[in-house]
């Protein structure tokens, strides 16, 4: 029994020794076991990450984003560890794969800033898909938010892929936002009208606008005293929809009723006076 004992012993011992090319049969069932340990290692870890995310307010692009790269971590962290254990110095390769790294990311420097952005823009939240927003030159309704581009559609129909590193980089003006918007208009009328029939001219025009609120009130007051005019300002209050229609509303209303109350809308000009 004793002898048989010996003679498994080496034999296994001899299979272990055995070699496939560089690498022994040890080394190759040692790599397995440890590829084994580490892939359920990093599903477990995984599948707490992922738990975890979802528990939270996060972008599901955010989310997805953030579950993807820890994974591309852990099998890079596996690959790392399986060919330490069979046997290959992985101080070079590391060099190699920070010189290749640098490299790829200077290559691609502009794609990158995108894609911070992009992450920028999910995490900060100032903007959502369907919010009128202006941002550079840009006006317009965020129709996506990509990782490289962020498409806005413009009032005049027209499409616009802005790079998210310059939105991220820029002021952003989000105009949707809040439920409420006001309308700021100025409003010339000559020195020869009465102030106060100018003002409440401007209030019944204001009236006439259905999408304007009475709460809160609209203010119409002087502004300015010009050479040849007197410049009031006026601002009302509505719901952020109802904005443009509103706007435009209110300036076909104003001069309907100046002409109906027949109140002059001064422009700049001068009078000559001859003295004989």
């Amino acid at each position: 029994m004793r002898q048989f004992d010996i003679s498994l012993t080496d034999t296994l011992q001899s299979l272990a020794d055995l070699k496939i090319g560089d690498f022994s049969v040890a080394s190759i069932f040692q790599a397995v076991i440890t590829f084994v340990i580490c892939y359920i290692v990093a599903r477990v870890i995984l599948s707490l990450l992922k738990k975890t995310l979802d528990r939270t307010a996060l972008d599901q692009k955010l989310v997805s984003v953030i579950h993807t790269a820890v994974k591309m971590l852990l099998y890079v962290l596996i690959a790392l560890i399986i060919i330490d254990s069979v046997g290959i110095p992985i101080t070079s390769l590391v060099a190699v794969f920070s010189v290749v790294g640098l490299a790829f990311s200077l290559a691609i420097q502009s794609f990158l800033t995108n894609c911070a952005g992009g992450l920028q823009l999910l995490i900060a939240k100032p903007f959502a898909v369907g919010d009128f927003i202006e941002t550079g030159a840009v006006l317009g309704t965020v129709r996506s938010i990509g990782f490289i581009y962020t498409k806005v559609e413009t009032i005049d129909n027209k499409i616009v892929h802005i790079p998210n590193s310059d939105i991220s980089a820029s002021k952003i003006t989000n105009y949707t936002t809040e439920p409420l918007r006001r309308v700021d208009m100025i409003v010339t009328a000559s020195y020869e009208d009465d102030a106060e029939k100018v003002k409440e001219a401007i209030h019944t025009a204001i009236r006439k606008v259905p999408v304007f609120l009475q709460d809160p009130a609209p203010f119409v007051a002087i502004n300015a005293f010009k050479e040849s005019r007197i410049e009031y300002v006026v601002r009302a209050w509505l719901k952020t929809a109802d904005y443009w229609n509103g706007y435009f509303g209110l300036m076909d209303s104003v001069y309907s009723e100046f002409k109906r109350q027949d109140i002059n809308m001064a422009y700049d000009h001068m009078d000559v006076k001859i003295v004989q």
